[in-house]
């Protein structure tokens, strides 16, 4: 005799849709669950708020105003999306990077706008492509990272809550690793000023969210 089919147990076999499974690995990262560092500068955990007085220079690691977390993700499959907020007082030297780096500061994987909207990526070996003129400060645009098997790509949007990014950078092959990669899980984000601007320079971030892979 051939035996029916089986029940399954409740709970088995049912298979989650992609949305669910990301939904499920997203965490948005409210401004007070970073460490704010002031430097030569200010930094405000609350509103993910990075600032320099008139005529400063902030260049060294430890000098900028800068916001860290540990996220805790494994580099082979993860990614980072924020909005840049708000900004002022921006000039050509001004530099303002959402970063994976290590405790000490050193970058994994980094993107930056310039003040002047030009977009560069670097990773621990240096400059990776400079993707010319994208951010035109608005309030609404944003940057997103992705490490997948340890490839990287780079993304833009000119509006966050749409959702609709545009790769300006994808790596051929890994980027560049550096010793003791499974260090490199910090979400910082800092402000570099390379020559003192006229006046007082700010950026807020905002809607920052990690996914696992």
């Amino acid at each position: 005799m051939i035996a029916g089919p089986r029940a399954l147990p409740v709970g088995l076999g049912v298979v989650p849709t992609a949305t669910a499974v990301r939904t499920a690995s997203t965490t948005a990262h409210a401004g007070s669950t970073f460490t704010a560092s002031g430097g030569l500068g200010t930094a405000t955990a609350a509103s993910l708020t990075l600032t320099l007085p008139s005529s400063t220079t902030a260049t060294a690691w430890t000098d900028m105003p800068r916001l860290v977390k540990n996220v805790a993700a494994s580099i082979a499959g993860f990614q980072v999306s924020a909005r840049l907020a708000a900004t002022s007082g921006l000039d050509a030297n001004t530099f303002l990077p959402l970063a994976l780096r290590d405790a000490s500061g050193s970058e994994l994987v980094l993107v930056q706008t310039s003040g002047v909207g030009v977009v560069t990526v670097y990773d621990a070996s240096g400059l990776v492509t400079n993707a010319g003129s994208l951010v035109a400060f608005n309030g609404t645009e944003g940057f997103r990272i992705t490490l997948r098997e340890g490839h990287l790509t780079a993304e833009y949007s000119a509006d966050v809550s749409a959702g609709q990014w545009t790769p300006f950078y994808r790596a051929a092959d890994r980027p560049t690793i550096p010793a003791s990669p499974w260090t490199y899980t910090y979400l910082a984000m800092n402000l570099y000023q390379g020559s003192g601007a006229a006046g007082p320079v700010s950026a807020q971030w905002a809607d920052v969210q990690t996914v696992v892979l």
